[in-house]
């Protein structure tokens, strides 16, 4: 018994490949249309800036004044006397309940 080469593979019709793909398309973002004069930008676009101001100011501001209520009430809690407890109550009532009347209000 000769010892025989095993048989041969059966040759495939590999497609052509490119040895360097294409660079791919360059993207450009235009950037959007908007006012191109100062005269474009008229009394309503204004008063609709000033609103979006004045509601993000009191977001703003209640939440500092949460952040800072928290504070407060944490330390309240963790040494209670009765200065610290006079002191959490006065700022809730006179700082933090009407920021949160006005947010409610504006919404």
């Amino acid at each position: 018994m000769t010892a025989q080469p095993p048989p041969s593979l059966p040759l495939m019709d590999t497609p052509r490949v490119q040895p360097f793909p294409r660079p791919a398309p360059a993207f450009r973002i235009e950037p959007e249309s908007g006012p191109e004069r100062v005269e474009d930008v008229g009394p309503a676009l204004l008063e609709m800036a000033q609103a979006i101001a004045r509601i993000c100011a009191t977001r703003i501001l209640l939440l500092l004044a949460l952040v800072a209520a928290s504070g407060l009430w944490s330390l309240t809690t963790f040494d209670p006397t009765q200065l610290r407890i006079i002191a959490s109550v006065g700022f809730s009532v006179l700082i933090v309940l009407p920021l949160v009347a006005l947010y409610w209000k504006k919404g």
